[in-house]
């Protein structure tokens, strides 16, 4: 069955985001589709994907300074109030975290230095030991699932109160 209009239109657009050079588009009677580059070469849609497109491989492994990440997607970090109101890590947390092991990185909520640097009520600390013992539980199980997790330390300045 030979290709739609809309997925030729579809390949053509990718294409056309990411050649760095000009190209046709051929569709043979037995669906094959064919790329007729700038310089007349008939090529694959492989063959022209491979030498054109400048494609981010959201999938393969990415070397992220000395971390090796699995892949190249990195959850980004949000504070989301979860932890005791004595700063402490839950089990809710590690288990939001370790459901999201499979991205490439993770960066951690933000995780407040001391006492005196929480600006927001339910933030989780990393300044005592039962809080450091909870991220330590918390950042095995996301390795545990092949997972990379990095802190975002957090001290909110002037605006920094105890609650």
């Amino acid at each position: 069955m030979p290709p739609t209009i809309s997925k030729v239109s579809l390949i053509a657009r990718r294409a056309s985001l990411h050649s760095t050079e000009s190209f046709a588009i051929t569709i043979l009677f037995d669906s094959t589709i064919l790329f007729v580059t700038g310089n007349k070469d008939i090529v694959s849609f492989n063959t022209f994907v491979k030498n054109n497109y400048k494609i981010m491989r959201l999938l393969e492994h990415k070397q992220f300074g000395s971390i090796e990440l699995k892949n190249s997607m990195v959850m980004a970090a949000m504070t989301r109030s979860r932890a005791e109101k004595n700063a402490m890590p839950t089990d809710l947390m590690l288990s939001y975290y370790q459901q999201r092991s499979t991205a490439g990185l993770i960066i951690t909520e933000a995780i407040n230095i001391s006492e005196g640097a929480i600006g927001s009520p339910y933030t989780p600390g990393i300044y005592s030991q039962g809080q450091i013992d909870a991220w330590q539980q918390i950042t095995s199980a996301v390795h545990k699932n092949g997972g990379k997790i990095v802190a975002q330390l957090w001290h909110t300045g002037r605006v920094a109160h105890s609650i």
